[in-house]
Order: structure tokens, then sequence, then C-alpha cells
């Protein structure tokens, strides 16, 4: 085995920072002269439904126009795309971008969002390049690999460091809520090579050890400790079987905004 990886199946989430409740709202990841990240893990209060109806949306204070909002489709495999001024309106206005889980951009005045019901919301920032990911980690993602396949385009098209970006974890089903059957499971675990134990999935503890895998410090992972399951604030399929879905976006902010 790898010496890296040896060291990554050693790791847990008990080793990265854990975010209480009230740090799930929005806030500010820098700001200088006026510009900022502004990122955001949403519930029931901020659901696509909700988001497709209004013209903008005001989360403590920031007023964002839904125009500006650039959605993927999510078919929960693990596809990234760059976009643009060109794709603003994606998934509110017009359809989303097509067959993708992922969306990077360094473009600023573009909100990077997804939708979620169980599965976790990821947000990336490269403080140094000035470049923001989003991306949508399900069981199927997750087992694809889908956070090493955001982290190669970052790498590979922006020339991120993977030691300098910032990644946070949304809410999402904790493992005690999120049984499967004995193929689903043994499937998962022979492809992440992570052991889990049966017949429960924990999704994050396999995300944790892809991003670590791939070079992202532990310092600059957070965990937001939140079952969407257990708690009712949240939209969760598993739970409810229901379409209702909430948004977690990130955007680059500057003076306009």
């Amino acid at each position: 085995m790898p010496k890296l990886l040896e060291r990554v199946k050693k790791l847990n989430l008990n080793q990265i920072k854990t975010l209480s409740t009230n740090a799930v709202s929005n806030s500010i990841w820098e700001r200088e002269n006026g510009s900022g990240i502004f990122h955001h893990f949403g519930n029931k209060d901020l659901s696509l439904s909700e988001l497709k109806k209004n013209d903008q949306i005001k989360i403590d204070g920031f007023v964002i126009p839904a125009s500006q909002i650039v959605l993927a489709e999510q078919i929960h495999g693990n596809s990234v795309q760059i976009v643009s001024q060109n794709d603003i309106g994606a998934g509110i206005t017009q359809t989303p971008i097509p067959a993708v889980d992922a969306l990077i951009t360094n473009e600023k005045n573009i909100f990077l969002a997804i939708k979620t019901a169980d599965c976790v919301p990821i947000l990336m920032f490269d403080p140094i390049i000035k470049v923001i990911a989003v991306v949508h980690s399900g069981r199927e993602g997750t087992r694809k690999n889908i956070v090493r396949e955001t982290l190669k385009i970052l790498m590979k098209n922006f020339k991120s460091n993977p030691e300098n970006i910032l990644v946070k974890l949304g809410p999402s089903i904790c493992e005690k809520c999120y049984e499967v059957d004995q193929n689903t499971f043994v499937n998962f675990v022979n492809s992440t090579g992570i052991e889990q134990q049966f017949s429960f999935l924990n999704i994050k503890k396999v995300l944790l050890h892809q991003l670590k895998e791939a070079g992202i410090s532990l310092k600059n992972i957070e965990n937001i400790d939140i079952c969407t399951f257990e708690d009712e604030n949240y939209f969760s399929y598993r739970r409810d079987e229901m379409k209702g879905r909430q948004i977690s976006l990130i955007g680059m902010l500057n003076k306009d905004i």
C-alpha cells in the first residue's frame, strides 16, 4: 500500500474542524477592497422551488439575483464543468448545465449552486488563485471520487495548489441513518477502499480520505455536523421521499453586488 494512502486510511472526521449549527449561515471567507467569497449552506428556508419563484434571494443582508446563479443537472456522476458569464441563469431561467455534478469558475458575481436532500454539498475556494467550486457528492459521486476530478481541473486549468484550497462539507445524511443493502455496501467499499461498518455508509469519512489523498490539508477542511435525516429543518429524500431540495451556493463578490 502506498505510504500516503496508508496514512490517509487512519484519518477520521474527528481530526477536522466541526462547525456548529450557527455556522451554517452565510460567511465571507475573505474581504479585500470590497470583494469577498460568499458561501451558504441552505435548508428548507432556501429551496430550489423558492429560488425559482423569486427574482432574487436575501440571506442575512446579502441580496443575490437569481439570474446570477448557475445550477448543474446532477446525475450522480463525476463530471465537472468550468462556467462563465455565458452560463448564468442555468437551472433557474434556462436548463441546468447538463450531465455534471460539479461547477468551477474564477469569474466574479457568478453564484455556483447545487441542490441536495441527503447528499453532501461541498464548497471549495482557492484564496491565492481566486477560484471557487461547488460539488454534489452523494453515494455514487463519492464512489466515483468526484472531489478528485474537481481538484484535477483546479490544478490543471487554474494552477491551484491543493495545499491552499479551503473546503467545507455541508449538512448531509449521517452514517447511522444511512443503511444500505449488502450489494450496495460491498460495491461502495470495494470501489473506495475505505472500511465501513456493515450495513451503514459514512460518506463524509470517504470524502475526507479522498480530499487528503488529493493534497488538501486537514487544517483547511471544515465539516458541518448536521444530519439531514435527523434534522427536519432540512429536506431528506430518505426520510420523506419528497422532491424538495435545499440549495447551497458560493460566489465571488465585488462592489456591484
